[in-house]
């Protein structure tokens, strides 16, 4: 029997849903179009058979939807600018790879590999 590798799935989980985090998730907080489209070319081409977990959020996000996507995803890639005090504040900062003018989604997949995927 010959047995064919698959492509893994990506499940987006936005409010209100929620499911469990799973061995690969992230949570994206404030990604412009754009940054979200370089986060797909990423999925795509580290965990290109692996099931990942995308929790999305916006500002207008209830905060026990957050607290919860904060608690289930691994990595959280986070564009900081002009979101609430409030959001800053329950995001947790040890798996946090923010997104700004100086660091790129790419860099930040580098950072997470670095760190969690060591070889």
């Amino acid at each position: 029997m010959k047995i064919f590798k698959t492509p893994g799935l990506v499940t987006l989980i936005t409010p209100p849903s929620m499911i469990k985090g799973g061995k690969i998730s992230f949570l994206l907080v404030n990604l412009k179009e754009e940054e979200k489209d370089q986060f797909a070319t990423q999925i795509n081409n580290i965990f290109p058979e692996d099931n990942v977990n995308v929790y999305i959020i916006d500002q207008d996000c209830k905060q026990g939807w957050v607290d919860q996507a904060t608690q289930e995803a691994k990595y959280i890639i986070i564009d900081k600018t002009n979101i609430p005090i409030w959001l800053d504040e329950i995001i947790s900062t040890k798996k946090v790879f923010e997104i700004n003018s100086e660091q790129s989604v790419e860099q930040a997949f580098q950072n997470i590999k670095k760190t969690h995927f060591p070889e």
